[in-house]
């Protein structure tokens, strides 16, 4: 069985499609730019570690080297937030099993 339709529910349809379509971009695009704001603001964080004492950052569970080396080691799109943490948790880890 056949379905007429108007030209107007035919338009309808095809523009709901794009807009739907557009949207979907949209988000895509808009996640994308929140990633790359989070990414240069975790990068910043780690640039303002490199400014604080020694004994700071041995507090955190890091050492000066650790923040060079996540700042400077895979590419510029890498988060050094990320290495820095589990340098940390690993660190912290060694230390609970020779304690323990």
């Amino acid at each position: 069985m056949m379905i007429m339709r108007t030209t107007f529910e035919m338009t309808h349809r095809t523009f709901a499609d794009v807009a739907m379509a557009s949207a979907v971009t949209l988000r895509k695009y808009a996640q994308q730019v929140k990633a790359v704001v989070r990414l240069w603001s975790n990068r910043q964080a780690v640039i303002g570690l490199e400014e604080m004492d020694d004994y700071l950052l041995n507090d955190l569970g890091l050492t000066r080297t650790d923040v060079k080396h996540a700042l400077r080691s895979g590419s510029y799109m890498a988060d050094p937030s990320i290495t820095l943490a589990l340098q940390a948790k690993t660190r912290r880890s060694r230390s609970e099993l020779s304690l323990g």
